[in-house]
């Protein structure tokens, strides 16, 4: 990836992470219900949205103090340039990947969970799946 792109990511989660982070503490704390402060709804994602402000903030640094002409470290097939050998891998291995754990979250999350099975053994086995799938190149 190159820097400008990597500003464009940074500047995308920060802003995504600074509205999770306002819509979250615009949530009721249902103090007139006694509320345990450790349970108000919105503690939750302000925490996500905060951590994804400072994971930004970490990628645009890193990309500040990235050598201009370095776009980022070479994958297992490039050659000692950076530049990709003949018979690297496609994006479109990229794609199926993606939809390799798209599928998984899927059928995990919204189709198994709630069904009647054990949460442990449906967790366990989703990430036994996902790790094995994604340990091979």
């Amino acid at each position: 990836m190159s820097r400008h792109s990597d500003y464009l990511s940074a500047a995308f989660w920060a802003v995504l992470g600074v509205g999770i982070t306002v819509a979250s503490w615009r949530l009721d704390r249902l103090e007139t219900l006694a509320i345990n402060p450790w349970s108000v709804p919105g503690l939750t994602p302000g925490v996500v949205g905060v951590l994804m402000i400072l994971l930004a903030l970490a990628l645009g640094l890193q990309t500040r103090h990235r050598p201009p002409d370095a776009a980022g470290p070479p994958g297992p097939a490039a050659g000692p340039q950076g530049a990709p050998e003949a018979g690297a891998e496609k994006p479109a291995g990229d794609v199926r990947r993606t939809l390799a754990a798209g599928t998984l979250c899927v059928l995990f999350a919204g189709l198994l969970l709630g069904r009647g099975l054990p949460f442990a053994l449906l967790a366990s086995t989703f990430v036994f799946l996902f790790t094995t799938a994604f340990s091979w190149p």
